[in-house]
């Protein structure tokens, strides 16, 4: 779901509604259910977990990642200033010297 797709989709439905289809997709990839994903099951990971997301990401909140780091042991959150969904692709900069300094 990005500009071209927007654009695309916005176009060829007859009443779109882009905040309906991302509530809907976001269903199909999170099941908040207390037995769905990301359930307590992830707080079985147990190695150095980097969780990234753009400050204006539509598709993962804020709050849905803190939720995932308070999860995970030894994880460690990075929130990009004024990136959207692909931050590695907006500021790769950015993303590269987080990664390396998580990595060392």
């Amino acid at each position: 779901m990005f500009p071209d797709s927007v654009a695309y989709y916005n176009e060829s439905n007859p009443q779109p509604d882009f905040e309906l289809l991302i509530e809907k997709v976001k269903k199909v990839w999170v099941d908040i259910a207390s037995s769905g994903y990301p359930s307590d099951s992830v707080s079985a990971i147990k190695c150095p977990t980097l969780v990234m997301r753009g400050d204006d990401d539509f598709l993962f909140s804020l709050r849905e990642a803190i939720e995932l780091v308070e999860k995970i042991e030894n994880s460690k959150f990075m929130n990009i200033a004024f990136a959207e969904h692909e931050a590695h692709k907006e500021y790769p900069e950015v993303c590269r010297s987080v990664i390396n300094k998580f990595l060392m």
